[in-house]
């Protein structure tokens, strides 16, 4: 009769190095994952920069036919005749630590089309009164300001617009009080300058790259320490332990 013979050496070193392949795959996923989120990082570091440059600058240029997402911050000059009867009030903005509004009104633009204008930020008092919008001069008008598309920094608030007090800038919101007329997907953000005291603040923090690519740091970090880690462990089971 055979006896089988039962190797605990062996059968340690198979569960150690089972276990140690799935320790680096899962310190591998997690590597990756701190590693797209530097990457991701970067990439509004890299936007955020352009965006301060697109600010700074003085020149103008006419309104394109259609915006893009790379063309936030544009500075551009547009034509047309306030619709000051369809202003709406957006809600949940703070300048300087204080509670406010943004008025946003709508401009008919030379082709028909509607270009919603935000007139810039007014604080609310202690009842949250809705402050009356500054008068507009009528008929033809020129204007100058930067393009921004609504999905970027403006959803402050939730739940739907109701009358003409909207808790964000929201496109469907603005197609809904179009009524049909076309209307222009982005916003344009008044130039300073104006006579009506508004706060227009509208540049990004000049730090604001700097700090996007401090979090890249961070998160390469992470992931290197992870891998390290990783490394340390399986070299401490394998070797380290009878």
């Amino acid at each position: 009769m055979m006896a089988t013979q039962c190797n605990p050496a062996g059968m340690k070193v198979k569960t150690v190095q089972r276990s140690s392949v799935l320790a680096w795959i899962a310190a591998v996923v997690i590597a990756v994952l701190f590693i797209a989120a530097g990457i991701w990082q970067l990439a509004r570091a890299h936007y955020k920069d352009i965006l301060a440059q697109r600010y700074a600058t003085l020149a103008t240029t006419m309104l394109p036919a259609e915006p893009t997402r790379d063309g936030d911050g544009m500075r551009v000059v547009v034509r047309g005749n306030w619709l000051a009867k369809h202003t709406v009030w957006i809600d949940n903005r703070t300048h300087a630590g204080r509670a406010g509004i943004h008025f946003l009104t709508p401009l008919v633009l030379v082709d028909g089309r509607w270009l919603f204008v935000d007139r810039g930020w007014v604080p609310l008092d202690g009842r949250r009164s809705l402050p009356e919008p500054p008068p507009l001069v009528l008929g033809d008008v020129t204007v100058e300001g930067h393009l921004v598309t609504p999905a970027e920094g403006f959803h402050l608030g939730a739940g739907p617009a109701t009358g003409r007090l909207w808790p964000r800038i929201d496109p469907d919101s603005m197609r809904q009080l179009a009524a049909g007329v076309p209307v222009y997907p982005a916003v344009l953000q008044l130039e300073q300058g104006a006579s009506d005291g508004l706060v227009r603040d509208w540049a990004p923090s000049t730090m604001s790259g700097d700090r996007h690519r401090a979090y890249a740091v961070q998160w390469f970090s992470f992931a290197a320490i992870v891998l390290g880690l990783m490394v340390w462990v399986i070299r401490r089971r394998l070797f380290n332990e009878d």
